[in-house]
């Protein structure tokens, strides 16, 4: 009984210990609960005078960011006042410069000028062709009009006197009936050599169109020019614009022309151009002579080169009548009669004349005749679409001489 005594009041006093405990555990909980309650009271206070002291910071950033700006858009301001009476004043500075340094400039130049052409006119009296383009040029550069360069055109040196009137023709202010006198006293003077021919055909493309006709039938009809390797075609770039312009007079140019390339390219200007076949067809038509006849059958077959089906033009079948006439009655016709024949056989297919295809067939066939004509009219059959080209053809691949050129054509005789 006592043991039990014992351990009941050992129980007890657990038990009491133990409500002690809890009882302390709840004041302590109690205590921190209200701990955290200030503490969450204090927080919310220090937050929220955060708070106005970020908005009053904000406030005045505004404002001060706002004075900021009104204060760059005054400099701005300023700035770009300070920059235009910058520009007027350094526009005005520089204008006046450049008046004095202009006036300056006339002045030197108008000194130099003086004596350039002082030295210049010295020069020329100097005697030799070399002192005396020298001194040209500096009458050039001292302002010689042209009267002054005119009148050195008909002096006794050819080179002097041609570089004289280039230079007075590439002049702006010269009148055009001015520069052909020029060039007509230069041509007189100058105009049976040929270092001066060639003078005058530059001067040519200088001269306006009209004013060009009278010296171009002068230089051509200086048949020994034809072998040199310029005069030729110099005479021909001042021809070439006229060719279009008056095309019967430039036939007749051609027909006098004793240079066989200027009347070749006027024909074949005038065969390339629109319409101008015709004049050429027409020129055949009234030519007499078997020469005149071989160079317009030349520049006509020249400028059609490839080309087939061109329109007939008129004239066409009077020109073939003419052509048969001064075979039958020249006694020159001889000796062109069968290049007369190749040319006219030729041109007329380009125009789809069917007569011609006769004569050609048996050309080809002719083994007497130089392998060569006999190509060259297997070559025009070809191109004018022969309907009989195919049996023709394919006789000749067993013409050993033929055989080469019958192959070539064979693709087009298939068709």
């Amino acid at each position: 009984e006592a043991e039990l005594i014992r351990l009941q009041s050992e129980h007890a006093r657990s038990v009491a210990a133990v409500k002690e405990e809890r009882l302390r555990a709840e004041e302590d909980a109690r205590s921190s609960v209200a701990a955290q309650a200030g503490t969450t009271v204090s927080v919310s206070a220090a937050a929220a005078k955060e708070a106005a002291l970020r908005a009053e910071h904000a406030r005045a950033v505004s404002e001060l960011q706002g004075r900021v700006r009104e204060l760059s858009g005054m400099m701005a301001a300023m700035a770009s006042e300070h920059g235009k009476q910058m520009a007027d004043l350094m526009a005005r500075h520089t204008g006046a410069l450049s008046a004095m340094r202009s006036a300056a400039e006339r002045t030197r130049v108008a000194k130099a000028g003086g004596e350039a052409g002082e030295m210049g006119e010295l020069a020329m009296k100097a005697g030799g062709t070399g002192e005396a383009l020298m001194g040209l040029w500096g009458m050039r550069a001292s302002g010689a009009g042209a009267g002054k360069l005119g009148g050195l055109v008909a002096g006794d040196d050819v080179v002097v006197a041609a570089k004289s009137l280039l230079m007075m023709l590439d002049g702006e202010e010269v009148a055009a009936e001015e520069k052909l006198a020029a060039v007509e006293r230069f041509h007189a003077k100058h105009g049976g050599g040929a270092v001066g021919r060639l003078a005058v055909a530059s001067a040519l493309q200088r001269l306006p169109l009209g004013m060009r006709w009278g010296l171009a039938e002068s230089l051509t009809s200086h048949g020994e020019d034809g072998k040199d390797h310029n005069l030729p075609q110099m005479y021909w770039y001042g021809i070439e614009p006229l060719v279009s312009g008056e095309p019967e007079r430039a036939l007749a140019l051609a027909g006098k022309s004793k240079i066989a390339l200027v009347a070749q390219h006027v024909g074949r200007r005038l065969a390339e151009s629109d319409g101008g076949i015709g004049h050429l067809v027409r020129a055949m038509g009234k030519e007499k002579t078997a020469g005149g006849l071989v160079k317009l059958l030349k520049a006509a077959q020249e400028g059609l080169r490839g080309r087939v089906g061109v329109a007939m033009p008129e004239g066409w079948d009077g020109a073939w009548g003419n052509m048969d006439d001064v075979l039958a009655r020249r006694a020159d016709a001889a000796a062109h009669a069968a290049e007369i024949a190749d040319l006219r056989s030729g041109l007329a297919v380009a125009f789809g004349d069917k007569r011609a295809f006769p004569r050609l067939r048996e050309q080809v066939r002719d083994g007497r005749l130089a392998v060569e004509r006999r190509e060259a009219a297997l070559m025009v059959l070809v191109q004018g679409e022969d309907p009989e080209l195919a049996g023709l053809v394919g006789a000749l691949l067993d013409d050993p001489a033929m055989r080469l050129a019958a192959l070539k054509a064979l693709p087009r005789a298939l068709k």
